[in-house]
């Protein structure tokens, strides 16, 4: 069975040290359904440090965002 939607892929952001995670979910029943989307707030910053995505299959890609 193929996973088009990524569900469980976890996604964590860090700026200034603080750091955000979300996974990504399934629909609860056959006939409602979450939305596939991760939304971070980042509050007064502009940018993000680190991304990191942890994919189901246990690939891990990190991505140093916020260096000047």
């Amino acid at each position: 069975m193929r996973n088009n939607g990524a569900v469980g892929t976890r996604v964590s952001l860090t700026t200034d040290g603080q750091q955000q995670i979300q996974e990504v979910a399934s629909g609860l029943s056959s006939l409602l359904q979450n939305s596939l989307h991760l939304t971070f707030g980042l509050g007064k910053y502009s940018k993000v440090d680190i991304m990191e995505i942890r994919w189901p299959s246990g690939i891990i890609k990190t991505f140093q965002l916020g260096s000047d």
